[in-house]
């Protein structure tokens, strides 16, 4: 096993844009932006190899985890793969494709073909994902003896596989701080660029060693994975697989009977959940997850005769925002009064103003335009 670390000569090709941003935002996070050039060889690969070596060290349980928590943390500890979003984590550790199907139709109405299409979409994504982590680490194994070991050199400079085992370590974070930002947030994207960078800069200065240990530990990660997803993806189509395909065959043959007419096909939209992609479907249902304790303190109130927007307030604070029957969200504030508040206000500023003397006067003013006066506006 060598040593050494990377060579310029090493990758195959420059970074492209993306990868250089990612390089950069790594170098100035560490605050190393400004001397990197002029750091010594050993000194970057002890850069490189320590947060390697202590990415192989296993999460921590912590003490104040919850009970759900807890199980996540078990589940994943024990299955050795790791989820890379909140709901993919969800749906692991919720049990089998029956439960998952139950817990879906749930949260869409008790619409069954509906939950088993969102399910399915969800599964499938989890799984194609996996699947093309699995085909780009795997494009840099090559034959060695008679093990298939991967290739460092090669390592070094696939984009591919790097970003593949920092998107990895980035999830390991997540695992360990419980909380995973949907992809579309800034802290998951700044957090993308780090790991990403980090792996890039990994790639030019830490050992052979170093990186051929946390490649086995990540290949083996992502193997499970896809196991995993795609054992779920199976037994799904095996359950409800002819619903998805009839409802592909019907609108085609439908649309082929109207071209045959003459007609131009028209599609129809029934209802606003259609216009949802399935992201925002399952970012509806981690709200509603995050929001189930408060919405049944919601109904308790409401059970107990108080009026339904009284106790959205009083346990939100606003107005509640809900999906499907479920409680999604709340209202965003607003700061400005409402035309209530104002005729409220003016007719209380009327009403009391000749009832306060002691109000001083600006010359040029009458009383009720008086900038001073407090209930002026």
């Amino acid at each position: 096993m060598t040593e050494n670390s990377a060579t310029p000569e090493s990758r195959a090709e420059p970074l492209d844009e993306q990868a250089s941003e990612n390089l950069e935002f790594f170098m100035g996070k560490i605050g190393a932006a400004s001397v990197a050039d002029r750091l010594p060889a050993y000194d970057k690969r002890i850069m490189a190899d320590l947060p390697l070596a202590m990415q192989l060290e296993p999460v921590p349980l912590r003490p104040d985890y919850s009970d759900y928590e807890q199980k996540t943390y078990n589940f994943f500890r024990s299955n050795h793969w790791l989820p890379k979003q909140q709901w993919e984590a969800t749906l692991a550790t919720t049990g089998e494709v029956d439960k998952i199907l139950r817990r879906a139709e749930r949260f869409i109405q008790g619409d069954p073909e509906k939950a088993a299409a969102v399910t399915h979409s969800n599964i499938k994504r989890y799984y194609s994902d996996a699947e093309n982590d699995v085909s780009s680490l795997n494009n840099v194994l090559v034959p060695e003896e008679w093990e298939i070991k991967p290739d460092i050199t090669r390592l070094r400079g696939d984009l591919g596989a790097l970003y593949v085992m920092a998107d990895n370590l980035m999830a390991k974070e997540f695992f360990a701080h419980n909380q995973w930002p949907r992809s579309n947030q800034k802290v998951y994207k700044d957090r993308q660029k780090y790991w990403r960078g980090f792996m890039l800069f990994a790639a030019e200065n830490a050992s052979d060693q170093a990186l051929e240990e946390v490649f086995d530990d990540v290949i083996q990660k992502a193997r499970r994975r896809l196991d995993f997803w795609r054992d779920k993806y199976q037994i799904l189509n095996q359950k409800v697989g002819h619903l998805l395909v009839k409802d592909v065959q019907e609108p085609a043959a439908e649309k082929k009977a109207q071209v045959e007419v003459g007609k131009q096909p028209t599609e129809e939209i029934d209802s606003f959940e259609q216009l949802l992609s399935d992201q925002a479907v399952e970012e509806m249902v981690e709200a509603a997850l995050k929001y189930s304790h408060k919405a049944h303190r919601i109904e308790t109130l409401v059970h107990q005769g108080v009026p339904r927007d009284l106790a959205e307030r009083r346990v939100l604070g606003r107005q509640a925002v809900y999906f499907k029957g479920q409680l999604v969200g709340v209202e965003p504030k607003d700061d400005k009064p409402s035309a209530e508040a104002r005729v409220r206000a003016d007719t209380h500023k009327k009403s009391n103003a000749s009832n306060k003397p002691s109000i001083r006067r600006l010359p040029g003013y009458d009383h009720e335009d008086d900038p001073s006066n407090p209930w002026h506006y």
